[in-house]
């Protein structure tokens, strides 16, 4: 068994693109180095937006601890066989990485999409603070997929062991505090479902809470009128109509390839972001302009860019997708930015879902996720899919009150995804 040592990185950029990736994978294009590289030097994900960066790794410490660049590195013992670090992640980059953790420390809980919100309340009501915490997920993006990062090259024996070790050293600072700082809980959203049983056998306990969103399957269909086939009468009838109102528009839809987005559809795209993004929320979008431009640099061959234009061939909407696999290991697009310059019933609907799912079937894209929330997308052949996070919290007493809370939400979840899937528009199979 391999002497390790685990330590925090307070910037992506401490670690090696090859190296992140090696461990994290890149089928996920949310969890590839790139993607939290643009977040973070674009000022998307920073100390002044609330999002401080505490990626965890764990490197191969081999025959090196007795060495003498390694004396003064603030080492303590984590366990037996592993230390943990006061010391950054980059002293320790010519040591062989072996796992991560993408982790953020948070002052606020926007961006998530697993709300906490009244859980801060609570805490504020009894003269506690809730922030700051910390949270292992991908900045504003609610998509499923891999916490803990572990070389394949391992046997899973010993994958389980470091991934427990990661779990142990977030708790030991939750319990001890971090310097003057104390963390009241940490967070892991949207897990997938192949690291569930790691985060279940988690010694402290964790608080598994339950949520959905609504996914699109391909079912081998031929093109969209095939899809729509299958729905029921009145339900079809539905889409087309909604369709058809912008027929009298003259729009254009074409997915363009991100390595052939031009300077002047990212502009315009971005000005449609921030504009749709201000007369919603009354702010320009989480997202800065520098982050878009990153992305289509560093992750042209996993985006798409819809670009819609009007009779006139100018560009007045768009909407941001990108390629790649679920955790399931199927071909999968994700629906992820829109904005539009002007105001149309029904285009939402069209450059969000109904040109993702004809681009899925034309080009044998197994899942269309289009985003978080939306119940709306039940009625367009969407299908309700449960989502899990898993929550340590310092305080016992404020623990057991939320594993309470959560209890009662799963049942009413539970009872929720039932009723979503009675109403989905797909024609019943005869009894």
């Amino acid at each position: 068994m391999k002497p390790l040592i685990l330590a925090f990185a307070n910037s992506i950029s401490d670690i090696s693109t090859q190296a992140w990736n090696t461990v994290m994978g890149t089928v996920n294009p949310f969890c590839r180095h790139e993607f939290l590289l643009a977040l973070e030097q674009s000022r998307s994900a920073c100390v002044a937006t609330g999002w401080i960066p505490r990626h965890l790794c764990v490197f191969d410490a081999g025959d090196t601890l007795n060495d003498v660049a390694f004396k003064d590195k603030g080492l303590s013992p984590l366990t037996e066989g592993a230390l943990i670090s006061g010391q950054t992640a980059q002293h320790f980059n010519r040591l062989s990485l072996i796992a991560v953790m993408p982790l953020y420390q948070k002052s606020h809980s926007y961006g998530e999409y697993v709300f906490d919100w009244t859980w801060a309340e609570a805490y504020a009501r009894h003269g506690l603070d809730y922030y700051p915490k910390w949270v292992n997920a991908i900045p504003f993006t609610p998509v499923q997929g891999p916490r803990i990062g572990i070389t394949p090259e391992l046997e899973n024996i010993e994958q389980k062991r470091i991934g427990e070790l990661m779990l142990r050293a977030l708790d030991q600072r939750l319990m001890h505090g971090t310097g003057e700082i104390q963390i009241s809980s940490w967070h892991s959203l949207f897990v997938a479902p192949a690291q569930m049983p790691l985060f279940g056998a988690s010694s402290t306990q964790l608080v598994k809470r339950l949520g959905t969103q609504f996914h699109w399957y391909n079912r081998d269909y031929r093109n969209f009128d095939d899809f729509l086939s299958r729905f029921s009468s009145r339900k079809r009838k539905n889409i087309l109509k909604e369709r058809a109102q912008l027929q009298p528009f003259g729009l254009k839809f074409e997915f363009v390839e991100g390595e052939r987005v031009t300077e002047l559809q990212w502009q315009t795209f971005i000005q449609c972001y921030q504009l749709t993004y201000l007369k919603r929320s009354g702010h320009r979008g989480y997202l800065t302009p520098t982050f878009f431009h990153q992305l289509g640099q560093l992750l042209a061959a996993q985006i798409l860019l819809l670009v819609v234009k009007d009779a006139k061939g100018e560009m007045i909407a768009g909407a941001l997708y990108f390629k790649g696999k679920n955790p399931q290991d199927q071909k999968c697009l994700y629906g992820r930015y829109w904005g539009t310059t002007v105001e149309l019933d029904g285009l939402h609907f069209e450059a969000c879902y109904y040109q993702g799912i004809q681009y899925c079937i034309e080009h044998e894209f197994q899942v269309f996720d289009a985003g978080a929330q939306g119940e709306h997308k039940v009625l367009r052949g969407f299908e309700p899919v449960v989502m899990y996070s898993y929550h340590n919290i310092a305080h016992l007493g404020f623990k057991a009150a939320i594993a309470d809370f959560v209890e009662q939400e799963t049942l009413q979840m539970q009872q929720y995804m039932a009723q979503m899937q009675d109403v989905l528009p797909y024609k019943k199979e005869p009894s």
